[in-house]
């Protein structure tokens, strides 16, 4: 005789959050998003993609490598990372985000395509972006030395840099391992301090340009402006920057050709490669002081279209994670630009010398501020059904907020300081540090003929019976042969069948409490006379062919 075996709790309600401390600690089903999450944790060289109880799906595993910091996949479900390996390169930019090394491997880890960014003049650093083409849009530090940023109205008596690294972009075609398009903030500057450089002018009229002399939150750095994000929109052929350092971001054409980008003409907006769009921090370009600025050492910038309904009222938005606003306070926050369609330009307000709006749209935000609280790195993304994903990446910790403010799903990296660690570890600050997490839904199309069977649990010594008893929806949640079923207040159960069985209801303690003859097709069983509890339930006939639901 085969034995199937189906628990059922029959709760109102299940208390189990308190009981992990790594790994899965929160779950409420019924305001959840099913889907994946893909991670690349510091301090180690894997890219773990993870099922919503934190079991590995898939691994890539790497050697004398760490993120650098980024990995997302592409529509055919190949795994784009960036990382960085002190074997390939000298030390020359030590700075946060540094990278240096693009990779794209397919499924079973299996190198595709290597583009080294490396060498004693630039280097890749935080995030890549894969384009719909193929290409793959990196940011890289370009380093300046003293004549350079001499020539360029750099102003060294009241700044003490001696070499500045000028963030720019490139447009790589893994097919040719050539760069098809480039933009390098170096051609786009303004300054006020030498009237004898070419450019030389009215940081205040030239909003557009960036000020070389900005330097408020460099802190003395040669990471001058140190751009985490970048964002494609396909639509616009637009890209946005992140700019940790100006406290904005920015937008700029990629229609243009890569002379057309280095200089203020051409492209569909006819505004070369100047900034079309920036927002966050006035002070910037001389038009507000620091009680003006909006943006505080954000992340993640991007637009918000992947996975989301173009009917949802955030699509088209711009969606970031705001550090440190406040000691202990990080925000999540949309906003959305306001577009001239007559000129095909984004809306400047001339009484205030500002891009509109004036502020966020939407604010989002862990119920409890402080376990979303991050001074660096950290991540957000709008879900399909309009769930918010952020990731403090300080805390390795990673949650769902639902439209009404609620915890849905809460993860903590279990991987402290490089080490996968046991159920029952507190992590410090910044040992599980997790620069990111991206959401995968389960129809997503990369998924198309992948094997999606859930491994182990990322941690050691799981709780498994926390997230599989939390995570039941209203439907059957299969697990190993394992048919699990949550029941709160109903009182009967529906199974469906192809072949006749006989259920039998065990307590915990083995006694026999109840039996059901199940026929072929579909039978209503009654339950309601079953205290609250757990049940052991046995069939005497192959489970194969069951599917059982609320």
């Amino acid at each position: 005789m085969r034995v199937i075996y189906i628990y059922i709790l029959i709760l109102s309600c299940v208390a189990l959050s308190s009981q992990n401390t790594i790994g899965v600690i929160d779950f409420d089903n019924q305001n959840y998003q099913e889907g994946y999450y893909l991670i690349y944790p510091e301090n180690q060289s894997s890219v773990f993609l993870l099922d919503d109880c934190g079991r590995i799906v898939n691994e890539w595993q790497d050697s004398l490598s760490g993120p650098g910091k980024t990995a997302y996949f592409t529509d055919d479900g190949d795994l784009l990372k960036a990382k960085t390996s002190g074997i390939l390169y000298d030390n020359s930019f030590g700075a946060g985000g540094a990278g240096g090394v693009v990779e794209l491997r397919n499924w079973d880890n299996d190198l595709l395509w290597r583009y080294i960014a490396a060498d004693s003049l630039i280097r890749q650093h935080h995030d890549v972006h894969p384009m719909p083409d193929g290409n793959v849009l990196m940011i890289l530090w370009q380093k300046y030395g003293l004549d350079d940023i001499v020539n360029a109205g750099f102003d060294t008596s009241a700044h003490p840099q001696r070499e500045i690294w000028a963030d720019k972009l490139i447009e790589v075609d893994p097919s040719t391992d050539s760069i098809v398009w480039e933009w390098n903030s170096f051609d786009h500057l303004i300054q006020e301090y030498d009237p004898e450089k070419e450019n030389y002018g009215s940081v205040f009229e030239n909003y557009s340009r960036i000020d070389i002399n900005y330097q408020k939150y460099s802190f003395g750095r040669s990471d001058w402006l140190h751009s985490n994000s970048i964002d494609y929109n396909e639509e616009l052929d637009q890209i946005i920057l992140g700019v940790r350092n100006f406290q904005e971001l920015w937008i700029i054409d990629h229609s243009t050709t890569t002379e057309e980008a280095s200089s203020s003409t051409g492209g569909l907006y006819n505004n070369g490669g100047d900034l079309l769009y920036r927002w966050g921090n006035p002070e910037a370009y001389m038009s507000g002081d620091s009680l003006d600025r909006q943006l505080f050492f954000q992340h993640d910038v991007q637009w918000v279209s992947q996975f989301v309904d173009p009917n949802s009222s955030y699509y088209g938005d711009i969606l970031l994670y705001n550090n440190f606003i406040d000691q202990d306070l990080s925000l999540g926050h949309s906003l959305r630009p306001s577009w001239n369609a007559i000129d095909s330009s984004y809306v400047f307000d001339e009484l205030t010398h500002r891009f509109l709006p004036h502020t966020f749209s939407d604010t989002f935000s862990h119920p409890d501020t402080v376990r979303g609280f991050s001074t660096a790195a950290s991540s957000i993304q709008i879900l399909p059904n309009e769930n918010v994903l952020i990731c403090a990446a300080r805390q390795g910790r990673s949650f769902q907020i639902d439209p009404t403010g609620q915890v849905a799903w809460e993860y903590l990296t279990p991987i402290i300081n490089g080490v996968r660690a046991p159920q029952g570890v507190v992590p410090n600050i910044s040992t599980n540090f997790t620069f990111q997490i991206e959401f995968y839904p389960n129809d997503f199309m990369g998924f198309d003929d992948k094997d999606l069977s859930p491994g182990e649990y990322l941690e050691l010594e799981p709780n498994e019976e926390f997230c599989l008893l939390s995570s039941l929806n209203d439907e059957v949640l299969s697990i190993n042969n394992e048919l699990i079923i949550k029941k709160e207040s109903e009182v009967a159960l529906k199974i469906i069948s192809q072949k006749e069985q006989v259920l039998l209801f065990y307590s915990t303690m083995g006694q026999l409490i109840k039996s059901i003859n199940i026929s072929i097709g579909v039978t209503v069983v009654d339950i309601g006379d079953l205290a609250a509890g757990l049940y052991l339930v046995k069939g005497d006939r192959s489970h194969n062919g069951y599917k059982l639901w609320r």
